[in-house]
């Protein structure tokens, strides 16, 4: 009666990649968004920093679910899991760093 879900110990093996995936898509389309429409007109630039924000945000989460998962399993997390995991992190905190440099140095008499 014990073995009653196998399942759910076999979707570990894949969510941790999935959802590192799921969390690269984010940054990558909430980066690719910003850098897109910051050369069009201030409502598309608004539009833009509004994608950026929500992919943060949701790659943010998937990346808490991804440690949630380990922490569910109750596997001791390998090396290189803890490293991407952190590696996500590092990335999300460098591109809200240069969203908010960006911000700074962007004047709105470089807009058409």
């Amino acid at each position: 009666m014990h073995d009653a879900p196998p399942s759910r110990s076999d979707m570990p093996s894949l969510e941790p990649s999935s959802r590192l995936a799921a969390t690269a898509f984010y940054l990558a389309v909430g980066s690719a968004g910003v850098i897109f429409t910051s050369a069009f007109s201030l409502v598309m630039w608004a539009v833009g920093c509004v994608l950026a924000l929500v992919a943060l945000v949701l790659g943010g989460v998937s990346y808490f679910r991804l440690e949630a998962t380990f922490d569910f399993v109750g596997q001791k997390r390998s090396k290189a899991a803890m490293i991407v995991s952190g590696l996500v992190l590092g990335l999300t905190v460098a591109l809200v760093l240069l969203f908010l440099r960006g911000l700074s140095q962007t004047s709105p008499s470089s807009w058409h």
